[in-house]
C-alpha cells in the first residue's frame, strides 16, 4: 500500500485562499425601534475576505462595525447564517479563542509596566532569532516607521491610539493567519496612520490577512486594499478601496473665487452635463458619470476662466463616504 505523504499545518494553511466567508449572517443582538418592532443589529451579512487582503469594515455605526468584527473573530455568537474561517466552519453559539486568529480589541492588552521596546521583546521572547539582533531590528523598524520617539516610553503613559498600534506590530510577528484589529471609534494622527500603513505592509509580506474596523477614512485610504461599508444593519458596498472611491466620489474639482455664483451660472450654460454646488466662495463641480478632472479644468481654462484657486479631486474615501450618506438621505 502506498504510504500517504504527511502534510504539516503550515502547508495546509498555505493552500487556503478564502480566509473569511460569511453567508446571510444575522446577529443575536437586536434593536428595539420607535415603532416597538424588534430588528437585528446585523441582517443578512455576506462577506468574503481573501488571503493577503487588508480589509476594512467601516460604516455609520461603530457599534454595528465592532459587533461584526467580534462575530468574525468568534468573540460573539450569531443567530442565523454561516461563517467559515480559514475554510473551517464555526459553530453559531460556540465562543472560543481560535489559535489561527489574533484578536486586538482592547488597548490594555499592552502591559503598562514596560516600555514599548521591552513589551515588543517580551511578546517575541519565543522567537528563535538572536535576542540582541532582534532588539536592534525592532528599534530600527520603529525608527523606520516614525515611532522612534516612543521606543523607550512607558506604555502606561501612552494614549490608547499608540498602544493599539504597538499591539498591531506584535500581531505581525505572531503565528496567526488572520489578525482582527477592532477599534472603529479611534481616529489616528497622521504619523500613526503612516505607521499603520507600514505595519499592514509587513503583515501582508508575512502572508497574513488583516481585518480592521475603522471610521477613519485616512486609515482606509493609506493602509487598506479592500473594504465593506455597513449602514442601517446591512452592507451597502463590498469591494476594493479603489472601486469605492471611483464609484461614489462624484466630485470632479473644487474652485474658490469671490464670484463663485457668477462662475457657476456661466458654467451651467457652458457645461450643462455637470452639477454645481455653491457654498460661499466655494464652487464644487460634480458628475454622475466618470469624468477626467484635468480634462474638465482644461475646458474651463480654454474660455479664459481663471478662478482664484482650483483643486483637482483625486477621488477620496471621505468624499465617497459623504456621497453614500447623501444618497441615503435622499432616498429616505
Amino acid at each position: 500500500m502506498k504510504k500517504q505523504k504527511n502534510t504539516s499545518p503550515d502547508m495546509l494553511q498555505s493552500n487556503i485562499k478564502n480566509i473569511v466567508f460569511m453567508d446571510s449572517i444575522t446577529s443575536n443582538e437586536c434593536y428595539y425601534t420607535d415603532n416597538k418592532e424588534i430588528r437585528p443589529v446585523l441582517h443578512n451579512i455576506c462577506i468574503s475576505i481573501l488571503k493577503g487582503q487588508v480589509y476594512a469594515i467601516t460604516g455609520t455605526s461603530s457599534f454595528e462595525i465592532r459587533l461584526l468584527a467580534e462575530i468574525i473573530a468568534n468573540i460573539r455568537s450569531y443567530d442565523t447564517g454561516k461563517c467559515v474561517l480559514l475554510e473551517r466552519g464555526m459553530m453559531r453559539r460556540k465562543r472560543i479563542i481560535l489559535p489561527h486568529i489574533f484578536y486586538i480589541g482592547n488597548p490594555n492588552m499592552a502591559y503598562s509596566n514596560m516600555n514599548v521596546l521591552e513589551f515588543l521583546m517580551f511578546s517575541l521572547m519565543k522567537s528563535p532569532e538572536n535576542k540582541i539582533k532582534l532588539q536592534e531590528d525592532l528599534l530600527e523598524y520603529l525608527i523606520r516607521i516614525g515611532l522612534e520617539n516612543i521606543a523607550l516610553t512607558p506604555i502606561s503613559t501612552l494614549p490608547n491610539e499608540y498602544k493599539v498600534v504597538i499591539l498591531l506590530l506584535v500581531s505581525a510577528y505572531s503565528h496567526s493567519q488572520l489578525i482582527v484589529f477592532n477599534f472603529p471609534e479611534y481616529t489616528f494622527e497622521k504619523n500613526l496612520v503612516n505607521a499603520i500603513a507600514n505595519i499592514t505592509a509587513l503583515i501582508t509580506q508575512k502572508g497574513k490577512t488583516l481585518l480592521l474596523t475603522t471610521q477613519d477614512s485616512n486609515v482606509i485610504e493609506k493602509a487598506c486594499s479592500h473594504m465593506a461599508f455597513l449602514m442601517d444593519s446591512e452592507l451597502v458596498f463590498q469591494g476594493s478601496v479603489d472601486d469605492f472611491r471611483c464609484t461614489y466620489d462624484k466630485i470632479v474639482l473644487t474652485m474658490w473665487d469671490k464670484k463663485a455664483s457668477q462662475i457657476a451660472r456661466f458654467l451651467r450654460v457652458f457645461m450643462p452635463e455637470y452639477e454645481y454646488d455653491i457654498h460661499g466662495d466655494e464652487l464644487t463641480i460634480r458628475s454622475e458619470k466618470p469624468a477626467d478632472s484635468k480634462a474638465v479644468y482644461k475646458r474651463i481654462s480654454s474660455i479664459n476662466l481663471v478662478p482664484e484657486k482650483v483643486e483637482l479631486n483625486p477621488k477620496t474615501v471621505r468624499n465617497a463616504w459623504e456621497e453614500i450618506l447623501k444618497q441615503s438621505h435622499d432616498i429616505h
